[in-house]
């Protein structure tokens, strides 16, 4: 166990940490993406007390019926094959009519986050019993990682006191073992993803759900969990047409609205999705919800998918440099992108700009590094620090300014602590772990008193 994990324990102990029996839940969707993505495990014990293993994950239903299919569940050692369903709540199965429908009869698996008092047996429309698991609390809270409260109130908090009487490299120390945390647990959550689906899927996910930013990040992960990179390279040149379609971006319409220069490319892409929809398309409730509000031209879902189309194409090289190239070069092939068309569009239907745009800032980039590469390069050897260490601060937001505040108050040398990219995750961990997570406002966390321990840490 770490410093910083026994520093949390110690917080635990002394009742800072109220933890909740279930969190707070999601939608469904956000659900349905990350049970798919791995994040709750691949063993369980059902209702019944049988042993449950996710062999395959199976493929997103493209239509009505069960959410997932082609799955494969190891059941007290038989092997199982057929769909299987996630619904919030036990009794979901029964308002949603799924006991009733032949559609849902060959369901191999009934997955649930919330459970009933009373007992109760998933059955399906033929009399079958369905095995069913409910997800633990813990599980959820791992791969939530949702804290308490989503923003804390921007005052200099009781921790500012032992930390402005702390020495700089104590306070490093604790900054350090803090980072260390935040990228351990980040390579958690992407290990469980390349265990359930494999390095290249879980990359993929990745890099999309970075280009998402904030208010697409579930979209673009549904994009590329129900568009898989392994198809996309068996379709080789009808690739772009299937990120664009599934995303739900190309009609007949779209393309008669089109400028002059924006039209042929459109077209091409049309031209290739109308043949393939009946095999890839979603329909109804499964379409990919996107929120367009507020984002600027630059960001725009569609030039993020063509950045997407950009890296697709040179897959191999991306992948290999993420294992081997150094931060800084990798940062560099990412901002380097190109592609034909959205170098110089915002949509579809925008007009050609006169100079290149940028398909992924410098600010993106780094995002993806801090978030996915650095995460898995230490979770290899500890001898990447060094390298993580040397990654200059990323721009600030009003999580990381409240951070500064309540944690460091009036103290005169701040500015050192916000040099680096490690610095600022490790302020971001820490103000999610006791800020986030304390009811009281401050007045009765223990963090200011387990900090008086803090001193006698050993340096960076």
């Amino acid at each position: 166990m770490t410093p910083y994990e026994q520093l949390l324990n110690r917080c635990f102990d002394h009742g800072l940490l109220k933890e909740e029996p279930i969190p707070q839940l999601p939608d469904e969707i956000t659900l349905q993406s990350q049970w798919f993505a791995g994040q709750f495990g691949r063993d369980f014990i059902d209702t019944d007390g049988r042993t449950i293993r996710i062999v395959q994950f199976g493929h997103w239903n493209r239509t009505a019926g069960p959410d997932f299919l082609h799955c494969a569940v190891e059941i007290d050692g038989d092997i199982k094959k057929g769909p299987i369903e996630l619904d919030t709540h036990t009794l979901d199965w029964e308002h949603h009519g799924h006991a009733e429908s032949d559609a849902f009869d060959p369901v191999i698996l009934h997955i649930v986050f919330k459970d009933t008092d009373q007992d109760y047996y998933t059955r399906s429309i033929s009399g079958n019993t369905i095995p069913r698991i409910v997800i633990p609390p813990d599980k959820i809270r791992d791969a939530l990682a949702a804290p308490l409260f989503s923003t804390s109130h921007a005052h200099i908090g009781r921790c500012a006191t032992p930390l402005r009487n702390m020495s700089v490299p104590d306070v490093n120390a604790l900054l350090k073992e803090a980072a260390t945390h935040r990228a351990k647990s980040k390579a958690a959550r992407l290990n469980a993803s390349i265990d359930a689906h494999g390095w290249n899927a879980t990359l993929w996910q990745a890099i999309a759900r970075v280009l998402g930013y904030r208010q697409n990040q579930l979209a673009f992960t549904l994009l590329t969990q129900k568009l898989p990179l392994a198809t996309l390279r068996e379709e080789k040149t009808h690739a772009e047409a299937l990120l664009f379609g599934v995303a739900g971006f190309l009609s007949s319409d779209r393309v008669d609205e089109a400028p002059d220069d924006s039209r042929s490319y459109q077209r091409t892409l049309w031209e290739q999705w109308w043949k393939l929809r009946t095999d890839y398309d979603f329909s109804g409730s499964r379409r990919i919800v996107w929120k367009l509000g507020g984002a600027r031209p630059v960001n725009h879902p569609q030039r993020r998918i063509g950045a997407l189309c950009a890296l697709m194409s040179q897959w191999h090289s991306f992948s290999h440099a993420i294992r081997e190239a150094d931060f800084r070069s990798l940062q560099k092939k990412l901002v380097d992108l190109e592609h034909p068309f959205w170098s110089y569009h915002y949509t579809l239907k925008s007009q050609q700009t006169q100079k290149a745009l940028a398909l992924v800032g410098t600010s993106r980039a780094r995002d993806f590094l801090i978030n996915v590469v650095v995460p898995l390069r230490l979770d290899q050897s500890p001898r990447h620090w060094e390298s993580y260490a040397a990654l200059p601060a990323s721009t600030t937001n009003e999580k990381l300014d409240k951070a500064v505040v309540r944690l460091f108050g009036k103290r005169d040398d701040t500015k050192q602590f916000l040099q680096k990219a490690w610095q600022q995750q490790a302020l971001l961990q820490i103000y999610s772990d006791f800020c986030l997570n304390d009811a009281s406002d401050c007045e009765h966390c223990t963090f200011p008193e387990q900090l008086a321990q803090w001193k006698h840490a050993p340096s960076t």
